[in-house]
């Protein structure tokens, strides 16, 4: 947990995936505690505060890592993260299809 508040986008996204395996896989044994559910959910408010306050230009560096923390939280907590309503897990044009390069 604690690499996904890592100061590199790159190692952050890498803990966000690993930590969201995790959470797939323990989610059918229900291992976490409530403990780690209570500091799942602080990480998480926290990369979404973390987002909420970023410039257009780094939103959309950082897609990846809105679609795994929205995804992180709807494994963990069995509803959508509040970048759904904040409008910040699409944003226009991303779900546009590539340009095509001949």
């Amino acid at each position: 947990m604690h690499h996904a508040s890592s100061e590199d986008a790159d190692v952050r996204e890498a803990a966000l995936r690993g930590l969201l395996e995790l959470a797939r896989d323990t989610k059918d044994s229900s291992d976490a505690s409530s403990e780690d559910n209570e500091k799942m959910k602080q990480l998480l408010e926290e990369r979404i505060n973390g987002i909420s306050l970023m410039s257009a230009e780094d939103l959309g560096a950082v897609r990846e890592e809105r679609l795994l923390v929205d995804s992180l939280w709807s494994t963990c907590f069995d509803e959508p993260s509040s970048l759904r309503e904040k409008g910040l897990l699409v944003l226009p044009g991303e779900d546009a299809p590539p340009p095509d390069v001949a």
